[in-house]
């Protein structure tokens, strides 16, 4: 203590003797790795131009892709890169969800909650997460298994099922096994390339499904997801598409199918038929079909 306090002195002298002098003392130290404040509230625990990071103070757009970081402003501005959530690394930012259209190197953008705000969700690019169902599945979540979303990509997502049920005058009853509850809609849909679509659950952005798109509407796998019972599907590639209604192709007599009705249970026109969408080895290929207005092929 009374070393540190001869030392104080000894600069304060040097610094009245400089100003005494026509000298100016600068006192000049590195602002990056000093310790976080953190009795201050979390916007001024560093300097301007520095945020938190773990207890060190790091420069703002100071780090590249793939490292760790803990807010959006960290992340190098060379293209929009934001600071994603599982795991807390830079990525580059990224807006059609589960398709590899706006990623590169055979990523894919992947939805997650916004550390900022959870209710909020962000796209980021990220590798292929997965390989075999045994990598997925946890003691918590068995139903987690590795499936396709691009040619190129797989990720951990629960599977579903799906059961049509038509009735008179209306349009069918279908039911999934996704348990949506209030607070987290989550419905069953088709994902991937064409020829491996798989069911799985994802969470629909919009809760009220009021607002949500009905049977021909265009859609979003999640961020426009259809209205509850419908399935947001594309014949030909991504993840926009149309909304169509399930149907199950073993009810389907002389091509007519008791699923691929209206509201009000009237024919949808042109006619439409109950098509196998699924691989063969899907253990539902048989099970679960979409109303479509052109010939299965």
């Amino acid at each position: 203590m009374k070393l540190w306090s001869i030392s104080l002195q000894a600069g304060m002298w040097m610094a009245t003797a400089l100003s005494a002098s026509g000298c100016s003392l600068i006192l000049d130290w590195p602002t990056e790795g000093l310790d976080c404040d953190k009795q201050k509230p979390a916007s001024e625990r560093c300097l301007e131009g520095y945020s938190c990071l773990s207890d060190k103070c790091v420069a703002d757009g100071s780090l590249g892709l793939n490292e760790t970081c803990s807010d959006d402003v960290q992340c190098a501005d060379i293209k929009p890169t934001i600071c994603g959530t599982r795991p807390s690394t830079c990525r580059e930012a990224c807006s059609s969800y589960y398709s590899s259209a706006s990623c590169q190197g055979g990523q894919f953008c992947r939805p997650e909650q916004s550390r900022d705000d959870t209710e909020a969700w962000i796209g980021t690019c990220i590798n292929s997460e997965c390989t075999t169902n045994e990598s997925c599945r946890s003691v918590s979540d068995a139903s987690r298994q590795c499936v396709a979303v691009t040619a190129s990509s797989k990720t951990c997502l629960a599977t579903c099922e799906v059961s049509v049920t038509p009735k008179a005058g209306a349009a069918p009853a279908v039911a999934d096994t996704c348990g949506s509850a209030q607070s987290t809609q989550l419905y069953c849909q088709p994902i991937g390339p064409n020829d491996d679509l798989s069911l799985v659950c994802l969470q629909r952005l919009e809760a009220n499904d009021a607002y949500a798109p009905s049977y021909g509407a265009p859609c979003l796998l999640v961020e426009n997801a259809c209205k509850k019972g419908l399935a947001c599907y594309n014949r030909g590639s991504g993840t926009s598409g149309f909304c169509r209604r399930y149907c199950d192709p073993r009810q389907t007599t002389s091509e007519v199918n008791p699923a691929c009705v209206d509201n009000a249970g009237a024919a949808l026109a042109p006619t439409h038929y109950c098509c196998k969408i699924l691989a063969a080895d899907h253990p539902s290929y048989n099970k679960v079909g979409l109303c479509l207005p052109e010939s299965c092929q």
